[in-house]
């Protein structure tokens, strides 16, 4: 009798109100999707809190100082795992002790230039004398030792989330060390340090992980690098005496080396700990929402596969083609819009890539130039090998030969987009 009494007007509203009412009701809760296999063991990995001695030493690197430097890192991954519901309270670091931070000085990175290089006006003329670059190594002797200890630790491509952010001020610091090691006529010791260290950044390289964890070992590896021109530079007869030690730290890979699918699957973890977190993800049905990662990881090593020399511009495009809302959205708008959140945090993947992509070929031009180390030749020579050299000592993009230029003495690799190029002088 009442809907009888009511305008038309008043019907029409209560019924779109009913009908959307009950479509909210039945996007909202609508059952979600079986879990794929392999986002499955991923998350089950992670949730167990699983993690290798040089995941622990890492996350423990800033223990106070005087401390067991692995119980704090093991109570640091026990924190993080505590926060996302995934295990019990563990006895914590009493954040009240002060924390151990590399003591920084600018002054110090002019030690990290071989002689000869440019050097940046503002770097050379504020250059820390070596009796201040002692007291700047004896200051961090501490860290340093720890993070040698972590170096030989048992390592295992775990992808945890966070591998120490100040491994990137250590790195640069193990540089400065290499360098005042050089200076006084240390060469041995500076080069077992760099191999010791290059070693570790080599497996650090394939970690996995997130983004940011792999943007940081990419920077590390490359300080690494440095190093080694520093070391080359003031002796060049390593490369006689060290001959296949550093043909073995320097070998040849691809993209396949830098565990792609752990990064890009890394997502699931960041989403795992927004759900526990964010009321709006309690309504995400988090299955879909893994596997539409998953799927779209699948994506994405398919295009850097396919279009190797245009990886970001294919990248971003992918982006924006996964983002667009599709119809099927429309029955699940919580999970559409939460897929976009989420696929915000990979848009600078495709640069990412570009720098795996570099620093390969970083590897394989000082490959070559130990190579060609072992028999000297002249210009017409270098000019053959690289013509003929074998596949995996040519460009990762395209397979193209490396260029020889002479009046550098230096060999080189364009990516093709002209974004990036590399010299390695002979």
């Amino acid at each position: 009798m009442v809907l009888l009494t009511l305008s038309r007007s008043l019907k029409f509203t209560l019924g779109i109100v009913v009908l959307l009412s009950g479509y909210l009701t039945w996007a909202i809760y609508q059952p979600d999707e079986p879990l794929a296999d392999t986002v499955s063991q991923t998350i089950t990995n992670r949730a167990k809190g699983n993690a290798s001695d040089v995941t622990i030493g890492l996350m423990g690197l800033d223990a106070p100082s005087g401390t067991e430097f692995m119980a704090h890192g093991r109570s640091e991954i026990s924190a993080m795992w505590l926060a996302r519901g995934t295990l019990t309270s563990q006895t914590q670091t009493p954040r009240k002790m002060s924390l151990l931070k590399v003591q920084s000085r600018a002054d110090a990175e002019c030690w990290m230039y071989r002689d000869g290089e440019e050097v940046p006006k503002e770097i050379r003329e504020n250059c820390a004398s070596p009796e201040q670059i002692a007291v700047y190594l004896r200051d961090n002797a501490e860290l340093l030792s720890r993070f040698r200890q972590i170096q030989q630790m048992a390592f295992a491509a775990d992808g945890m989330p966070s591998v120490g952010g100040q491994t990137i001020a250590l790195g640069k610091l193990q540089v400065i060390e290499i360098a005042y090691d050089l200076r006084n006529g240390q060469i041995d010791a500076a080069f077992r340090k760099w191999a010791d260290n290059h070693s570790f950044q080599r497996r650090m390289a394939g970690y996995g992980g997130s983004w940011l964890t792999t943007a940081v070992n990419l920077v590390n590896e490359g300080l690494s690098v440095g190093a080694l021109d520093l070391l080359l530079h003031k002796s060049p007869r390593l490369m006689e005496t060290h001959h296949d030690e550093l043909m073995s730290l320097m070998r040849p890979t691809d993209l396949s080396y830098y565990n792609l699918t752990s990064v890009l699957q890394s997502q699931n973890f960041l989403l795992a700990g927004i759900y526990t977190e964010n009321s709006f993800f309690r309504l995400v049905r988090m299955n879909r929402l893994h596997n539409r990662f998953d799927s779209y990881a699948q994506d994405v090593i398919r295009e850097v596969s396919l279009h190797p020399e245009s990886i970001a511009s294919t990248l971003t495009s992918l982006h924006a083609r996964q983002r667009a809302i599709r119809l099927i959205d429309v029955a699940d708008p919580v999970n559409a819009r939460a897929w976009q959140i989420a696929l915000d945090y990979q848009i600078k993947t495709g640069e990412l890539i570009e720098s795996m992509i570099a620093k390969e070929a970083q590897r394989r031009l000082y490959t070559i130039k130990l190579l060609l180390a072992k028999s000297p030749s002249g210009d017409a020579e270098i000019d053959a090998f690289l013509r003929g050299a074998q596949k995996n000592l040519r460009s990762p993009v395209d397979g193209s030969p490396f260029r020889w230029i002479p009046t550098k003495r230096a060999i080189f690799f364009g990516s093709p987009d002209g974004k990036r190029t590399i010299e390695v002088f002979l």
